[in-house]
């Protein structure tokens, strides 16, 4: 017969909270919260970093605050300051109406990353650049009032935030409403973006942009080119004659060799511009796809499916150099993926918009620092990940739920892990590294 029972040992589930102190007890940045401070008050830094240890943990919502307010280790990440659901519910909202809070976050997100950031490249011929993502992601949040939750393009009510990821972390992000339009605002975030990336010590030169058709504009493509950077931008057709492109490939173009039933050319055109930028040293990269037979059953079309792809590039790589570089712009689909479901985010705890934006912010923080925990641990880790990378679920679940116990002796405090526990050489790796 098996029976429970409750002994008086305190053994921690949660870890992983000692990695995040770590990273974050030397952010000077975060301390610039601080100054305005009052007294016997719980400082603003540390309700920002109960948010991120709460979103590291998985949690979004102020309540799950309630049950770290006797844990050991959260309350030694907090210095001893837990602040109730209702304190850091009301202090968020007086942070999120300060102009400054967003710079502020900035600054703390460069400094992490400065520290340690290990950012993916993209090897081509004409160079290695570090690629920065940009794209709208729609977080469905339906049957709600909550403000700012409007019609978004996926014909759902949600919010449609911008986001910025460099070599795979996360750069900056910002709240927009559902119904906003993409390019609204968007060369204002890329000034946003260029001005962190000049922080970093990154050269402009070594930046690759890329950014979907919703960001296609002149203005867009101006303001790339201003700050130095090298784009790949993908065209919207808009009115274009898809058959137009098909005799301009079929003249103009080389035939890839694909699978029967199906035919793709390539070519690249020198002489077209975006309207205003004539003159401008560009290139647009095209793509046809002509369809004769379903690749699954093989049956034949009754009429051919024909598909065009064009993107703006000042790389002068070649058609299927440019193409894959796009191709791996798929990447950051994970990434949003990860923040709504891994991290838990997509549906905002407040009801009111400027907190959910600064909600949105803070979760870069900690998406990067579980991102950070991800990679320093993948070498030690007992399990092969794909591609060299670590879901953050996965770093949720092996690294921050890893159980401890904690263990104070002469002055020194001690976290003990299991003798079985698989993941404790990945997790000693992180420690070591922080």
């Amino acid at each position: 017969m098996v029976t429970i029972q409750q002994g008086s040992e305190e053994i921690n589930s949660n870890g992983g909270i000692f990695l995040i102190k770590k990273m974050f007890e030397g952010n000077e940045s975060l301390k610039m919260l601080d100054a305005e401070a009052k007294k016997k008050q719980i400082q603003d830094s540390l309700i920002v970093k109960a948010m991120i240890g709460l979103f590291t943990l998985g949690k979004t919502h102020f309540a799950d605050i309630s049950a770290y307010l006797q844990d050991e280790l959260f309350r030694d990440f907090l210095a001893d300051r837990m602040p109730s659901e209702e304190t850091l519910r009301q202090r968020l909202d007086a942070l999120s109406s300060k102009k400054w809070i967003q710079d502020v976050l900035d600054e703390s997100n460069v400094e992490s990353l400065k520290n340690y950031g290990v950012f993916e490249k993209e090897r081509v011929r004409s160079g290695c650049y570090i690629p920065l993502d940009i794209d709208v992601s729609p977080f469905a949040n339906p049957d709600c009032r909550t403000e700012g939750v409007e019609w978004t393009y996926k014909q759902v009510d949600g919010y449609a935030p911008i986001f910025a990821y460099l070599g795979g972390y996360e750069l900056c992000a910002e709240l927009r409403p559902g119904s906003q339009h993409s390019e609204k605002g968007a060369v204002e975030f890329l000034g946003r973006c260029a001005k962190m990336i000049e922080k970093l010590g990154i050269p402009a030169s070594m930046i690759l942009l890329r950014a979907d058709s919703g960001h296609d504009s002149a203005d867009f493509i101006a303001a790339a080119r201003r700050f130095g950077f090298k784009f790949l931008i993908k065209r919207n057709l808009r009115k274009e004659s898809r058959e137009k492109y098909l005799d301009d490939a079929r003249s103009m173009g080389y035939r890839v060799k694909t699978r029967k039933g199906k035919k793709v050319y390539r070519y690249i055109d020198s002489h077209s511009r975006p309207e205003g930028m004539e003159g401008i040293p560009m290139f647009k990269i095209v793509e046809v796809i002509v369809r004769y037979t379903d690749a699954e059953t093989g049956e034949s079309y009754l009429i051919p499916q024909l598909e065009v792809d064009t993107w703006w590039t000042n790389l002068p790589d070649s058609e299927l150099e440019c193409i894959n570089l796009y191709h791996a712009h798929g990447t950051s689909e994970q990434n949003h993926s990860e923040i709504k479901s891994d991290i838990g985010l997509e549906l905002f705890p407040s009801g009111k918009f400027s907190t959910n934006a600064l909600l949105l912010n803070i979760a870069t923080l900690a998406f990067n620092a579980l991102r950070t925990i991800g990679r320093l641990g993948i070498e030690k880790a007992p399990v092969h990940y794909e591609r060299n990378r670590m879901r953050l679920r996965s770093v949720i679940q092996n690294f921050m739920y890893i159980a401890c116990k904690v263990v104070h002796h002469a002055r020194n405090t001690v976290l003990v892990f299991g003798r079985n526990n698989v993941f404790f050489p990945a997790f000693k790796k992180v420690f070591c590294r922080c």
